[in-house]
């Protein structure tokens, strides 16, 4: 599944990113393959809101069909 494809408040775990450039820049900020995020905020095939850690980043929809995840379990909200 691709992470534009998910709600506000799913928890995900980043399979796959599908590109090199972005894949290095979410790599700066402490997002790699296996990560776990939850999607705070989302605008129906517009931008997301994600959290991971203390970080948190808004991507837009380009960039969310991008990243290959997978539902995991709900995590503690912070």
């Amino acid at each position: 599944m691709l992470l534009d494809e998910v709600q506000k408040g799913q928890s995900l775990r980043v399979l796959a990113v599908r590109d090199s450039s972005l894949r290095a820049q979410l790599l700066r900020m402490g997002l790699c393959e296996g990560s776990v995020v939850r999607v705070v905020q989302r605008i129906s095939r517009g931008p997301a809101l994600l959290r991971w850690g203390s970080q948190e980043l808004a991507l837009g929809g380009r960039h969310l069909a991008l990243l290959e995840v997978h539902p995991v379990g709900p995590l503690p909200r912070r």
